[in-house]
Parts: C-alpha cells; structure tokens; sequence
C-alpha cells in the first residue's frame, strides 16, 4: 500500500461549516504550543503514573528487599488508590500491598476482555492472569492455550511481552521445559542499565518478573529495577510509558 502523495489535491471542509470562534480558539491552541516547545525543538511532557506499573514494581521490591525508602514511596502511592473508583486499579493496589481480595473483587475477565478486539484475547487473558498471579490476587490460574504465545504478525514489543508472559506462567506452573534459550535471550536482549527498552515500562517490568526467578540472573534484576526507579513520579508512582516527547513532537511539528 502506497500513501497518498503530498501534492495530491485532498477534499477539505469550507470555512462556513466551522464555527467563528474557532479562529481565535486556533490562535489560543497555537501560542500553548508554541510556548511548550523547548530551545533544542522538543515538546517535552511525562507521563502520568499508573496503578498496575506501580504494582508491578512495588511486588519486585518486595520480593529483592530493595530501595526501602522507593518501596514505601510506592505504598504509598498505591495506598491511595486502593479504594479507587475503577475495580481493576483497586483491586491490583490491595493486592500490591498483601491485601487479600474479597472474590467479588476479582474482576469479570470475560467482560473485560470483550473491550479488546477478538483476536488480542488470548494474549491479553494470559497477561492478566500473569499480573493478578505476580500480585498474589489468585493463587493460581489456568495454562493458556498455545495460540496465547504466538508471535506470528506480532510487532517486537508484542513478541518481548508475549515472551515475558509465557515465561511467568511457566514458572508459576513449574513447567521450565516452555521456555527455551531462544526465550530467554529476548528477554535479556531488552535489559541494559539506565535504559527501559522501547520507553515501554510495562514490558520491562514483566521482563524482569519473568527472570527474577532464574539462577545467575539477580544483578540483571537489581540493574533492571534501579533503572524502572529512574521514572518514579513526584507522586511516587510510575508511568506505563517513560514519556511522549518523540510522539508529541512530531505531532507539533506536522503540517496543518
């Protein structure tokens, strides 16, 4: 498929059908973002944090005894969303913070699921089970089928995900024999100190839940987590992504 060219002739809207307050709104919207980009070209802007990164990265604290002081930032953080009002974000922050759930806690994971599109639902089943059993909200869950951990059509991110899952799972299920060198060195591919691979927080925790558990591999842990604390908030917590800055830049700097 060939994108359309630049110079073709493209239908447009006729002034008429906009409002004439959109104009000076324009103007406002323009002089916002020209006032955010910064003198090396850049429109810098973090992201916020989230609950199940936060989760994520309390449950490997707990488990190396590390960064007291980033672990009780993390509770604390999550303390306050333990009676959030979305059942997802409450129930994971209870079950960071050793709060048994109540089984009406537990979510519906055929409802939420129906959210994504059918053919994502497999993976996306394994990941939560992976989370809710890292998090010690169900005891134990059922080995998905085979086609969860397909990477055909996958793009890299999706292959190290669907890797780190698999590799959880298989832990959890004392089945080793899934999980081949060819796995493993996916996974370790992503680790390198002081950078998160791909910007994507969420990927480089599940990569180092997923080899925590291994012989040999406690400093790529210890390595791993000092750099996911890099990106703790002022809130305390973490975000899923380290930031937008690429994405909104290229945004502010495309053509109207």
């Amino acid at each position: 498929m060939r994108p359309v060219p630049i110079s073709a002739r493209l239908p447009c809207w006729p002034r008429t059908a906009f409002p004439t307050t959109l104009a000076p709104a324009t103007a406002r919207l323009r002089a916002h973002l020209l006032a955010r980009v910064e003198p090396d070209g850049t429109v810098r802007d973090p992201c916020r944090s989230r609950v199940l990164e936060s989760a994520l990265l309390l449950a490997l604290l707990d488990r190396t005894r590390l960064e007291s002081s980033a672990r009780l930032r993390l509770a604390h953080y999550l303390g306050a969303h333990r009676d959030s009002p979305r059942p997802l974000d409450r129930l994971l922050a209870r079950a960071a913070l050793h709060e048994r759930p109540a089984e009406a806690d537990l979510p519906d994971v055929d409802q939420f699921l129906a959210q994504a599109p059918d053919f994502t639902a497999p993976r996306r089943r394994a990941l939560l089970h992976a989370i809710l059993l890292l998090l010690g909200a169900i005891p134990t869950a059922e080995l998905p089928p085979p086609e969860a951990f397909s990477q055909r059509g996958l793009h890299s991110w999706a292959r190290v995900q669907v890797t780190a899952v698999k590799a959880v799972l298989a832990h959890a299920h004392g089945r080793p024999n899934l999980i081949d060198d060819q796995d493993l060195d996916l996974l370790r591919s992503t680790q390198h100190p002081g950078e998160v691979w791909e910007g994507n927080l969420l990927i480089h925790l599940c990569v180092l839940h997923a080899l925590a558990p291994l012989p040999d591999h406690d400093q790529l842990t210890v390595e791993g987590i000092r750099t996911a604390l890099r990106h703790q908030r002022a809130d305390s917590g973490v975000p899923f992504i380290c930031d937008e800055d690429t994405w909104l830049t290229a945004n502010a700097a495309s053509p109207r």
